[in-house]
């Protein structure tokens, strides 16, 4: 006790009464002095040996008991919810509460269906017109912004695009229409393209779609939408080069790469990807190969072994083993509906396409306009390089992104539109189909296509939308993102320099290729590429011009042929050509704008 208590000092061992006198201490002798002792002297008598008693207990806990809360009510702090990418001072939490009755619904599966989210479009107004993409695409265009060091708002635009075509592969468009998406990013090297398309990959995964390198051939294309289970994302970096290989610009056209074009063409407007007999008999192939190296998989790990010859538990390898028959059956079952179909159905393809100014410029002209590709894709371009700076989004933002996406990617339904959304749409499709639009000689395959590309961007910015509703806010919206594409594509066009005096040149030689075949077909209609040689392609300057461009009579008469202006019969041998009636018509109008 020396020290514990100021001005006491105890030494029951060794000090005597005499001692204690002498300090002032009062001497306590627990071993000799009994409770009359104590009483005669006045003083406090400690029993040592003695068992407390406390009386009864006024409260029993059973720790060994179960639980019964009976109707409960949690009490729990009410929380303001916090406000995304707003940097203004967030409020702190009140100490108000709130009662929450605690419910369970015994139909939802927690681990296999992500709970609906609390707040639509995760907080972000879809009737706010001031925003870029009302709604979930706000959201997630305004964290790819705040994610970057080097920020890029079209390339940003784009991928948020993107991502909520890969999260909705069960939500159909507005009008049935698809919402497959086709986007090229254009800006400079360097620019900031990177960090969108890095977590648009994330947010493609965590909705159960994998992004894909550029496909390689028609083949490739569709075998990537068979593993996808008819969903594909092909995100192209150096999408120029995908194209040269397309169209055979500066190298021979590569042989594997025919038709690519018309491939992405086809499935940007359908939901199934029909499949030519040959094309068919390749795939079945494939995919019957790959079911003869699952069997020998599955053999190894029926004995516990891995694909590295390593043994394992014997649990693990049965999971694996159930996976393995699962992926053989499915396919399976895929070779029989393919083989009946001749189709693959439920398709939804994306191209996320990125590149440079200079790189794009040979295939941004009048002429590529014409064959109906650049017409139906949506182009983000960016001219200005911004500086450097701290990224500011964070982990919560992120988690609260890929959650959304997953809940998402779960929902099936169709989009509608409200009263007023609906009114815009239809305006949008009368303005643009008049005359002075549908019949421009240039620019008439960009404007055709501005109300399905409106339909179908504003179908993609409703998806975070409880009630799958286009609002107005997002139907202008989208509107605005499909004619900033559209004069961002003809501003290229009428500055495009040598590409311009190229488009003329072509323009000049169609007409004649059309009068030349009219002039000198045979019973059929048909006229002989021997023959266009002669009469139109041999000549001087014709000639010199096609060498200037880089460019063969076969791969020009291929462009028409591809446009559907013009049929071709025997064409790896003696090749003959009939115009169509598309020809027909596209005739006149080179003939009368010349």
């Amino acid at each position: 006790m020396n020290g514990q208590h100021k001005g006491i000092f105890i030494d029951s061992f060794y000090m005597n009464p005499n001692e204690c006198s002498k300090f002032g201490f009062m001497f306590i002798d627990r071993d000799f002095m009994t409770e009359t002792e104590c009483s005669v002297r006045g003083l406090m008598f400690i029993d040592y040996n003695a068992t407390p008693d406390f009386g009864a207990p006024e409260m029993f806990i059973d720790y060994s008991a179960r639980p019964d809360y009976g109707d409960v009510e949690i009490m729990v702090p009410a929380i303001q919810q916090p406000v995304i990418n707003n940097f203004a001072p967030v409020e702190k939490p009140t100490n108000d509460a709130i009662k929450a009755t605690l419910q369970t619904d015994a139909t939802v599966n927690p681990h296999c269906e992500p709970k609906k989210p609390l707040l639509e479009t995760l907080g972000k107004d879809k009737n706010n017109e001031n925003d870029e993409l009302c709604g979930i695409g706000q959201y997630i265009y305004e964290y790819m912004n705040n994610a970057a060091r080097r920020e890029l708002k079209p390339a940003a635009k784009m991928a948020a695009l993107q991502a909520l075509s890969a999260i909705s592969p069960n939500i159909k468009g507005y009008n049935n229409i698809t919402m497959g998406l086709l986007t090229f990013t254009v800006c400079e090297s360097g620019a900031g393209k990177e960090k969108p398309q890095e977590i648009f990959d994330e947010i493609a995964v965590s909705a159960g779609m994998a992004a894909a390198d550029a496909p390689t051939s028609t083949k490739s294309i569709y075998m990537d939408i068979f593993h996808g289970k008819g969903r594909a994302a092909f995100l192209v970096d150096e999408a120029h080069e995908m194209l040269n290989s397309m169209r055979g610009i500066g190298a021979k056209k590569p042989e594997h790469s025919s038709g690519m074009e018309g491939t992405f063409l086809k499935l940007s407007t359908k939901q199934y990807a029909k499949l030519s007999p040959t094309y068919l008999k390749e795939m079945i192939a494939s995919i019957k190969s790959e079911i003869d190296h699952d069997k020998k998989r599955l053999a190894h790990y029926k004995q516990n072994i891995d694909d590295d010859g390593n043994v394992i538990d014997i649990s693990k390898a049965k999971s694996i083993v159930d996976k393995i028959d699962s992926t053989i059956e499915y396919k399976k079952e895929a070779i029989r509906r393919m083989k009946e179909t001749k189709r693959i159905d439920g398709v939804r393809v994306n191209l996320f396409g990125s590149s440079t100014p200079r790189e794009m410029r040979p295939h941004i002209n009048k002429r590529s306009i014409q064959n109906g590709f650049l017409g139906r894709v949506i182009m983000g371009w960016g001219e200005n390089i911004n500086k450097l700076k701290k990224p500011q989004a964070n982990e919560i933002e992120k988690e609260a992104l890929l959650r959304y996406a997953e809940y998402i990617s779960t929902i099936k339904g169709e989009v509608t539109a409200t009263d007023e959304a609906r009114r815009f749409l239809d305006d949008v499709m009368l303005k643009y189909d008049a005359d002075e639009f549908l019949q421009d000689i240039d620019y008439g395959a960009l404007y055709r296509r501005v109300y399905e590309n409106t339909c179908r961007i504003a179908s993609l910015l409703v998806v975070g939308n409880f009630d799958l509703k286009i609002t107005l806010a997002q139907a202008k919206a989208a509107l605005k993102i499909v004619l900033d594409s559209l004069n961002a594509i003809i501003s290229l066009c009428e500055t495009g320099g040598s590409e311009s005096e190229q488009y003329e040149f072509e323009m000049e030689v169609e007409a004649k290729v059309y009068t030349t075949i009219d002039k000198n077909k045979n019973q059929h209609g048909y006229c002989y590429l021997s023959v266009l040689r002669d009469k139109l392609f041999n000549g001087k300057k014709i000639s010199s011009k096609l060498n200037q461009f880089k460019m063969t009579v076969e791969r020009f008469m291929n462009k028409l042929v591809s446009s559907d202006y013009l049929s071709v019969a025997d064409a790896n041998k003696k090749p003959a050509y009939k115009i169509e009636n598309a020809g027909l018509n596209r005739m006149g109008k080179l003939i009368n704008a010349i």
